[in-house]
C-alpha cells in the first residue's frame, strides 16, 4: 500500500516519457524553406492522422526513405517534425518487441 501510494505521488507528467507527451505536429513545415521530401509525396500531409500512419511499421513509402537516403548522402537533412515522428514509431516498436529472441542456429 506504501509503495503504491509512493509511487501515485511521485508520477507526474514531467516524469512521463517525450515520446507519449511531445507532439511532433506542433512543428511547422515551411513549404518555402524545405525542400527535402515529404512522405506523403510532394505535398505536405492533409490530416495528422495520415502522417501519423504513414509513419508506422511498413507504411512509411520507399521513395520517401530512398530520397531521405540520397538526401543524407548529399549532407542535407530532412524536416525535425519527420525525425520526431520517425523516432516516435520505432521507440513504439522496439517496446512492443519481446526483449528475448531464440532462434535455431544450424549445429
Amino acid at each position: 500500500v506504501r509503495e503504491a501510494a509512493f509511487a501515485a505521488a511521485i508520477f507526474s507528467t514531467a516524469t512521463a516519457p517525450l515520446t507519449d507527451t511531445y507532439d511532433p505536429s506542433a512543428l511547422p513545415i515551411d513549404p518555402v524553406s524545405y525542400d527535402g521530401p515529404h512522405p506523403s509525396g510532394d505535398l505536405i500531409s492533409d490530416t495528422m492522422e495520415t502522417e501519423i500512419a504513414l509513419f508506422q511499421p511498413g507504411n512509411l513509402p520507399m521513395e520517401f526513405v530512398m530520397a531521405a537516403i540520397q538526401r543524407f548522402k548529399d549532407q542535407k537533412l530532412i524536416h525535425k517534425r519527420y525525425v520526431a515522428r520517425l523516432l516516435i514509431a520505432c521507440k513504439r516498436y522496439f517496446q512492443s518487441l519481446e526483449s528475448l529472441m531464440e532462434i535455431n542456429l544450424p549445429a
